[in-house]
């Protein structure tokens, strides 16, 4: 399985509920899962397959590769998944150099429409 963090969250049971939403709950996304579990046993059962469990077991079958990076997870970093970073092919960017010195290199992600993402950039 290739995916992000959403596309592919962690195998728990039940699978837990979307970060950063106030809506969201972990009893929330138990119950939607009843829910899911029970249909898909349904569609299953007229196939003659065995049924699931829990919605985890669809993922912990396969290789999971999330195309993010640790730092990025969604859900935090995860031991039981391998992190490839994203696809995005070859990006269409000067090269950057490390400047010389011994302290910490910072590297930080900041969308174009952060608030005051200039200031930022300068400092």
């Amino acid at each position: 399985m290739i995916g992000n963090g959403f596309e592919i969250p962690p195998a728990t049971d039940p699978l837990p509920h979307f970060p950063g939403f106030s809506w969201a709950s972990q009893g929330k996304a138990a119950r939607s899962e009843r829910v899911a579990v029970a249909n898909a046993n349904r569609v299953l059962d007229a196939f003659g397959a065995a049924p699931i469990k829990a919605l985890q077991e669809l993922m912990t079958r396969s290789r999971r590769l999330l195309a993010t990076f640790p730092e990025l997870d969604h859900y935090g970093e995860r031991s039981d998944v391998e992190y490839i970073g994203p696809l995005l092919g070859r990006p269409a960017a000067a090269r950057v150099e490390w400047p010389e010195g011994t302290g910490p290199k910072t590297f930080a992600y900041v969308r174009p429409h952060t608030n005051g993402v200039e200031n930022i950039l300068s400092a």
